[in-house]
């Protein structure tokens, strides 16, 4: 059978051009013409190394084609079957931006209007300004700082709204986090008298600038507090849940002035009135600091974090007095061209809208419908998957199903989505457009407090992103309109190409709910224990093999071929969970989809093979040794290992291949958690 293939394959891909591939949509199969095809489409073939045994290396196999003909962007870049649909997504982006939208045209003609921008200056945040500086008191300054965290400037205290695992997860709560500091702390920590003078130096341009002086500008406080908070922000992120009375009292100048700014009422104790510190370790020293920290100071410290902000907002002088900044702290760094940085920063100023018009010229009715569809799949394959494992005792499977059962999807992009009808956009007025929608966005989110949780409410990421993900305090599935695309997923091609390539991710995300930290949150998104002692101790065990089994993979030079470290099988682990379980059960609703509504294209060999060579293609990358470095420090491994793991832990695969005992890609020794 293996010699049948490599014959065929080789055959079709000598034959085959050299074009992206195109997938297909499984749902047009009910009207596909019956036919039992033994030869796979030239779009996957043409991506394939045929002349490599696919028990030796499937990944290889499945995009060595692709992978020969690949070209690094840069020396110590990355280029992928995924980064390619990213480009994509950003040429569909910019062309939504470039046309003619309701008030986002506007918004994005206000950020390329460079002449009016400078010839406006700083006097759209003059009375911004004039507010800081008029302030008689401390307790006036952070009241600023408040309205102006209103209108999305970071603040001393930032805030967030949502539920609450460790309490209630079905009601929101506010969330109170100290600034974060401007440079990731490591910058603050080992003093370097360069880059202390360029943050001075940085502090005293915008003050220039904006048109106040040395004195008011206090360059030396600014850097004395970043640096204080700097000591403070190495330590953990732990949560304190209190009440808006009791943090209030505890903290009067840190959280008492903001709440009180927010309109919360902070003298009486009302346990229903919650409160999450974030950090809460961090808030005895920032109370600390702004009790001895003198308002003259403290106005600096506003003004400086306001001035910062904009800056790439204001003036040209003001953007160049931020790259000679960033020259020296963040070498290597370059200053974007005005264009490109409003096509960078709009999206991220007015997401909602941007999402909104990208959807509507992506994704269509049929797509949520399709798209649904392949959910609902998996959904069915990964309760059935449940029945599967003999290691789950009855109470822990009944509470695993009632999770499954509250799982709720959010495809495309926001039902929902802020359209800003409340507001008037003009196209000469970026700052001021800015502080117009950032202060709806804080309205609406605020007027949430205390309200239950919007489960199908969009977060995290954005539609135009290649990316799905899964939310254990909502357990909710985000499936995003980029990554339902082809090459992942297209209207016309045979099913098994579908399931293997987003049928896997979506399987996958599915899985995180049911991984080693997804496992902690209930149905609900509560973080509770709903599994049985001796349940729990067998997850551990079974989790702990696979750790230990993409630990020992020697991730190699793509180069010279000389191992550049041992994976993490640890800080994987949750990714490859859900690689292991979501190939599983993307396999099982493949199979089960054949069995009872497509008319196949293929014999059932070819087209489970098809199957898992778009699981496999989907992860064709080629990276240069920077590349992969950088990759071994995040919890997703480099897609090559993505692959293998889960190809050898596959015995569908191992079956279907004839792939003999031991070989590569058929261990004798497996891991097994969720099928």
């Amino acid at each position: 059978m293996v010699k049948v293939l490599f014959s065929l394959s080789a055959s079709v891909a000598a034959s085959a051009a050299v074009h992206p591939v195109h997938l297909r949509n499984y749902h047009s199969m009910e009207s596909a013409p019956f036919a039992h095809s033994t030869t796979f489409p030239d779009a996957v073939a043409s991506l394939m190394d045929a002349s490599v045994n696919p028990c030796d290396d499937f990944y290889k196999y499945a995009c060595g084609g692709w992978y020969s003909r690949a070209t690094l962007p840069s020396p110590d870049g990355s280029v992928s079957i995924i980064s390619a649909l990213g480009d994509r997504a950003e040429a569909e982006l910019s062309e939504v931006l470039a046309t003619n939208k309701p008030k986002l045209s506007e918004f994005y003609r206000s950020c390329l209007d460079v002449n009016t921008r400078n010839a406006l200056g700083v006097s759209p945040l003059r009375s911004d300004l004039d507010a800081i500086f008029n302030a008689s008191s401390k307790e006036d300054v952070l009241r600023v700082a408040v309205a102006l965290g209103k209108k999305g400037v970071p603040g001393l205290v930032n805030m967030d709204i949502a539920g609450n695992p460790d309490a209630d997860a079905t009601r929101n709560t506010l969330y109170l986090v100290p600034s974060l500091l401007l440079l990731d702390p490591k910058y603050y920590a080992s003093p370097d008298p360069t880059f202390e003078q360029a943050y001075r130096t940085y502090v005293s341009s915008l003050a220039q600038l904006a048109g106040y002086d040395m004195v008011q500008a206090s360059p030396n406080a600014v850097l004395a507090w970043e640096t204080t908070l700097q000591q403070i922000q190495s330590v953990n992120m732990t949560q304190v849940d209190s009440t808006v009375f009791k943090a209030a009292q505890t903290y009067p100048l840190a959280i008492g002035t903001v709440l009180q700014a927010l309109g919360m009422d902070t003298r009486r104790d009302d346990v229903s009135k919650s409160v999450v510190l974030l950090t809460e370790s961090l808030f005895p020293t920032l109370e600390a600091l702004l009790q001895r920290t003198s308002t003259a100071d403290l106005k600096a410290i506003v003004a400086f974090k306001l001035l910062n902000f904009h800056a790439l907002d204001l003036t040209e002088s003001f953007a160049a007095a931020r790259a000679t900044f960033e020259a020296v702290a963040l070498p290597g760094s370059e200053p974007m061209p005005m264009d490109v940085q409003c096509r960078v920063d709009v999206p991220t100023k007015i997401p909602s809208l941007v999402d909104k018009y990208y959807t509507d010229a992506v994704w269509s009715r049929k797509s949520t419908e399709q798209a649904s569809a392949v959910v609902g799949a998996l959904e069915i394959a990964f309760n059935a998957g449940l029945d599967a494992v003999d290691w789950l005792d009855d109470a822990t499977r009944a509470n695993a199903k009632a999770k499954m059962a509250k799982l709720v999807n959010t495809l495309g992009g926001p039902s929902t989505p802020q359209d800003y009808s409340s507001v008037q956009f003009d196209a000469q007025s970026y700052v001021a457009n800015i502080h117009r929608a950032n202060t709806v966005d804080f309205e609406r989110k605020f007027a949430s407090l205390y309200r239950v949780v919007d489960r199908l409410e969009w977060v995290g990421i954005n539609p135009h992103d290649i990316n799905a993900q899964y939310v254990p305090s909502k357990n909710q599935i985000t499936v995003t309109a980029a990554i339902m695309q082809s090459p992942l997923f297209e209207a016309g091609v045979d099913p098994a190409e579908n399931f293997g390539a987003i049928g896997s991710i979506i399987g996958h995300e599915i899985v995180h709910g049911f991984d080693n930290s997804g496992r902690q949150y209930d149905a609900d998104g509560n973080k509770r224990v709903w599994w049985t002692a001796g349940t729990s101790s067998k997850f551990d065990d079974k989790a702990a093999c696979i750790a230990q089994q993409y630990g020992a993979l020697d991730v190699a030079s793509e180069t010279t071929g000389k191992t550049l470290a041992k994976l993490n099988g640890t800080l994987t682990l949750g990714e490859t969970i859900a690689d292991n379980g979501g190939l599983k059960s993307a396999f099982r609703a493949y199979q089960a989809y054949m069995r009872t509504v497509a008319r196949p294209t293929y014999t059932k060999e070819v087209g489970e093979k098809l199957f898992y060579l778009a699981f496999g293609q989907a992860y064709c990358e080629k990276n240069s040794d920077a590349r992969l470095n950088e990759i071994l420090l995040d919890e997703h491994p480099p897609g090559k290992y993505r692959v293998w793991g889960a190809i050898r832990n596959n015995d569908a695969f191992a079956q279907l291949f004839n792939c003999p005992r031991d070989s590569h890609m058929n261990p004798s020794t497996k891991c097994h958690l969720w099928e």
